[in-house]
């Protein structure tokens, strides 16, 4: 099977240089990943004030939950899809691709806003009187729209499960910058305080998973599925799910961990939610 460029074969040479270089774009990446966060929260602090800082602080944990067992799926497939690449096996690193098409759980996960009520699971973190409303609306755009987040992320495991881990650090890229740009349009050009924050991440990461798909095509179009690569394979199918199963578990007791924690922070009122939401930020990027 061939390589798109810039993919690494991790079969061979020696495998510290390997994860090295495989891994430095991925560290880099992290790093960008903090600052998405951090912008978002500069702008609505600076130009919206404090209770707005406070009622994205106090989605962290539930917004976490949802896109968290989503992208574990994700994961599961990155795994599975690089050991059918390590064995050259194309026909079902075609059939594990065309899995993260329009995948149900993606659409579960995104649908999963029109369930959401502010009675549940805000009031249960205890979320205060005068932030809950933004926190409500920040979360159903966030999660409604959250098929764009999968889709990025499920084109970025495909280019690392191939060896690439640098194009999807450069899409990881585009995504801040039109995040900052759009953060700005939406906040102080549209005054749509929290709802343009959602709305320029959302947005991003839509214009950076279109556009990181037809890249991750273009650069190798033996990732295009085929007529009998869309018909369900079994084993592929539980292999797959078998593996997500584990890891969307793992992520939801690391969820559930931080909504303790958020549900006795969001007990001091907005004003220490805010301060807590700006430590955690230079904590993250730590």
């Amino acid at each position: 099977m061939s390589k798109p460029s810039g993919a690494i074969d991790m079969t061979r040479g020696k495998p510290i240089n390997l994860m090295l270089r495989f891994a430095l774009p991925m560290m880099i990446g992290s790093i960008f990943q903090s600052l998405y966060s951090m912008v978002d929260s500069a702008v609505l602090g600076r130009f919206v004030g404090s209770h707005a800082l406070a009622a994205i602080g106090a989605t962290t944990s539930t917004t976490g939950l949802i896109l968290l067992l989503a992208t574990g799926v994700t994961s599961a497939i990155s795994i599975v899809l690089s050991q059918y690449v390590g064995a050259n096996d194309t026909d079902r690193v075609r059939k594990a691709s065309s899995l993260r098409v329009d995948h149900p759980f993606a659409r579960r996960c995104s649908g999963s806003h029109q369930r959401f009520r502010r009675a549940a699971l805000m009031q249960l973190l205890k979320t205060p009187e005068d932030v809950i409303d933004m926190s409500v609306l920040y979360i159903q755009i966030v999660c409604g729209c959250g098929i764009a987040q999968f889709a990025y992320n499920a084109a970025a495991s495909i280019l690392r499960a191939l060896g690439d881990s640098k194009t999807p650090l450069y899409f990881l890229i585009l995504c801040s910058i039109l995040n900052v740009i759009l953060d700005l349009i939406s906040v102080i050009g549209l005054n749509m305080g929290v709802a343009g924050v959602a709305v320029a991440t959302v947005g991003s990461q839509a214009i950076s998973a279109v556009i990181c798909i037809l890249v991750m095509f273009r650069k190798y179009p033996n990732l295009m599925p085929k007529r009998h690569t869309l018909r369900p394979d079994m084993p592929v199918s539980l292999k797959i799910f078998g593996m997500g199963a584990q890891m969307a578990l793992q992520s939801l007791f690391l969820s559930v961990g931080m909504m303790v924690i958020t549900r006795v922070i969001n007990g001091y009122g907005s004003n220490v939610v805010a301060a807590f939401t700006v430590g955690s930020n230079v904590q993250n990027l730590a």
